[in-house]
């Protein structure tokens, strides 16, 4: 991977302060789902999304650049460390050396049979009891495809008191193997208008409803 996202950024002539490296991106997302994680800041410029130039799979870094400079330090901001599949984005402006710095590597994270899933749901909707038992429905029917889902929590607002995990969903599949197949097919998945972000959580945390 940074062989190749090196030679891209090399074949770019001149420094450009303004053009940004993103790293660590899952393999599944498109190149229309990457694109649309940056967009909220602004208006594209130019995006490369860095492919096998044999399969054609994405390798997991993107280079792109926003045509209103003075957003790109926004963009880092937002961008750098958000946690997409249970991995943190490496976003950072191009090296002015013209090479990529072995920024990091793919992480390896270790697996879980439980998934907490964000940006699926709000905390009005929550306190709907139908909408509530709808969401509970949707979710699990998803999850039922990768495999037996083994319980499902997925924690409501009460008047007065803070509520750990609040506008999170906490899945736990009989199978680590079916979250891990749910994790890669959800992660940065549409629901209701937001990009959705999957993460694996720990099991022991689940059974004392730990949340967070």
């Amino acid at each position: 991977m940074g062989a190749a996202l090196a030679g891209l950024v090399t074949s770019q002539p001149g420094d450009n302060p303004n053009r940004l490296v993103m790293m660590n991106i899952p393999v599944v997302l498109t190149e229309d789902q990457v694109k649309e994680l940056v967009q909220p800041f602004g208006t594209l410029k130019s995006f490369t999304l860095v492919k096998d130039e044999t399969t054609g799979a994405s390798m997991g870094s993107a280079l792109f650049e926003y045509e209103d400079g003075s957003v790109t330090d926004t963009a880092v901001e937002g961008l750098n460390g958000l946690d997409i599949g249970g991995i943190p984005l490496s976003v950072q402006r191009q090296p002015s050396s013209g090479a990529v710095s072995s920024a990091a590597p793919i992480l390896e994270k270790q697996t879980s049979a439980v998934l907490k899933m964000e940006n699926m749901v709000s905390v009005d909707e929550l306190r709907d009891d139908e909408e509530y038992a709808d969401l509970a429905e949707d979710v699990e029917e998803e999850c039922k495809r990768f495999g037996n889902v083994a319980s499902m929590e997925i924690p409501r607002p009460k008047d007065g008191e803070e509520i750990p995990g609040l506008g999170c969903i906490y899945v736990r599949f009989e199978k680590e193997e079916d979250a891990v197949s749910a994790l890669k097919a959800l992660s940065g998945r549409k629901f209701g208008g937001n990009i959705v972000k999957v993460t694996y959580f720990p099991v022991d945390k689940f059974e004392k409803h730990e949340f967070s």
